[in-house]
């Protein structure tokens, strides 16, 4: 399987200032569903992870961190203003349940489109027609 970290997380991470709040496990939960039912944040951290596992395994790209970052952030401005607590929005990123369920999506997208792991030309393939297509996982990656 493809040893993805989110790039979601890593950069979550980065512009996080360790912001914690206590709220229950039930308001947590709907929040997480809730955010796990919204198409665009769903897909946006499918591509980011498809995005980050793709230049883990094809050496002639690389990861555009900057717009890794701006799309995390676009994500989480979405999310406020649809009334979602910031920090909820946080765990619901941090929570490992939801980083696996993500991590699968974007296997299966990477599998999809030919990409194998133990092939990094197929890997490399996906990542060229997704660069090609100006996808949103094609504008998360540079050609070395």
């Amino acid at each position: 399987m493809f040893r993805y970290l989110t790039i979601g997380t890593a950069l979550v991470a980065a512009f996080m200032l360790l912001v914690t709040a206590s709220h229950s496990l039930a308001g947590q939960a709907d929040t997480n569903r809730a955010l796990r039912e919204n198409a665009r944040i769903d897909r946006a951290l499918t591509d980011l992870t498809a995005a980050y596992g793709i230049s883990l395994h094809c050496p002639s790209v690389s990861a555009r961190y900057g717009r890794g970052y701006e799309l995390i952030r676009q994500l989480e401005r979405h999310a406020v203003s649809l009334g979602y607590p910031r920090d909820e929005v946080h765990q619901y990123v941090k929570e490992k349940a939801e980083r696996e369920r993500v991590k699968a999506q974007a296997r299966a997208y990477v599998r999809a489109k030919g990409g194998v792991e133990s092939d990094p030309d197929s890997v490399c393939r996906v990542a060229e027609r997704e660069i090609a297509e100006k996808s949103q996982i094609g504008l998360l990656l540079r050609a070395r």
